[in-house]
């Protein structure tokens, strides 16, 4: 199976599977009737691999971020496609806290004994991303619509008359922010 970033172009030069090389336990593969993007993880021992979408009504980057959330949701030890796969409930209602990952405490009291550390709290990676996005030289505007804030250049009447997401300055920062965290790890 090959490895690299799935991309549109890796996309259109696809032969079989492509795991993605930015998120473990992604991929894509081309099939007779289309494209399609996968999860693969391990849950209870045994290796399980799903169909996320088409691609097409998905592009890498949407299929990327639906991988992660389905990925996020495993890391605490739930496996959503068995939930929707034995009729307790639809996949988005399992994914945006209708059904199962709706404790937050719960999973995160997991993920500090998986990580061995106690004390901290995930309002603690937001903060440290900001801090760390703007000691990489981004702009503060940027950092707040990367974060979602609404303050500063989004607050009061800036707000209601700039609606602008600025998607593509918000990819580059994350992109440069992930950068840096592969550098440091």
């Amino acid at each position: 199976m090959a490895v690299g970033k799935v991309t549109i172009s890796s996309i259109n030069k696809l032969r079989g599977y492509l795991w993605d090389t930015y998120v473990i336990g992604f991929g894509a593969r081309k099939q007779t009737n289309g494209t399609f993007y996968y999860v693969r993880y391990r849950h209870n021992g045994t290796q399980v691999v799903r169909s996320i979408g088409r691609h097409g009504p998905l592009t890498p980057d949407t299929a990327r971020a639906k991988a992660l959330q389905i990925l996020g949701v495993v890391a605490g030890g739930i496996d959503p496609f068995a939930q929707v796969l034995s009729g307790e409930g639809n996949f988005s209602d399992f994914l945006f806290g209708k059904r199962g990952f709706s404790d937050w405490t719960l999973s995160k009291r997991k993920l500090d004994q998986r990580a061995g550390i106690a004390d901290w709290h995930l309002h603690d990676l937001r903060r440290t991303a900001a801090t760390q996005m703007g000691d990489l030289g981004i702009q503060p505007h940027i950092i707040e619509a990367a974060l979602n804030h609404l303050s500063g250049h989004k607050a009061g009447v800036a707000g209601i008359y700039n609606r602008s997401k600025m998607s593509d300055a918000v990819r580059e920062a994350l992109q440069r922010w992930a950068d840096h965290l592969d550098a440091i790890t």
